[in-house]
Parts: C-alpha cells; structure tokens; sequence
C-alpha cells in the first residue's frame, strides 16, 4: 500500500528520514550479481554491498540487505563494525 494514502508521505513507507520507493518484479537483473556478492562475502566474513552504475548517468545506488540498512540507521554494533 502507498504511503500516500496516509495522507503523510507519498512514498511507499513511511519513514522520519528516508523516504522508501518499493518495487516488486518477476525477474531482475542484477539478482544474480547480488548472490555472487552475497557468496564471496559470506567466504571472507563480510556484509555484502552491490554498487550498480549505469553508463551516462550521474550517481551510483548501493545495493545491501534490509536488516544491514535498519542496523546502520539504529547505529548497532554489528552494522558499524569494520565501517
């Protein structure tokens, strides 16, 4: 459901600091690019993070899971180590 039915955002999820776009897809892309980094990080340790860039446009989006992001926003430990 939209945000903007609450009548406070029209975002998808209301949120004091972000402002949150859902997108629910059969296939995407860059799935498979995710769980290669998922893999590797998981043999090194590490959070996975996908940084995607397309050509001739401005900015870069970095892909990470959804508790990873709540962690960092909620300042936790876990999210914060190595950072």
């Amino acid at each position: 459901m939209s945000g903007s039915l609450s009548g406070h955002t029209s975002s998808d999820v209301i949120h004091e600091r972000l402002y949150i776009e859902c997108k629910y897809r059969q296939h995407l892309a860059l799935w498979g690019w995710w769980l290669d980094a998922v893999t590797h990080a998981e043999v090194e340790g590490k959070e996975p993070v996908l940084v995607v860039k397309e050509a001739d446009r401005r900015g870069e989006l970095a892909i990470v899971r959804l508790e990873f992001l709540k962690e960092l926003l909620d300042g936790g430990k876990e999210a914060g180590r190595g950072l």
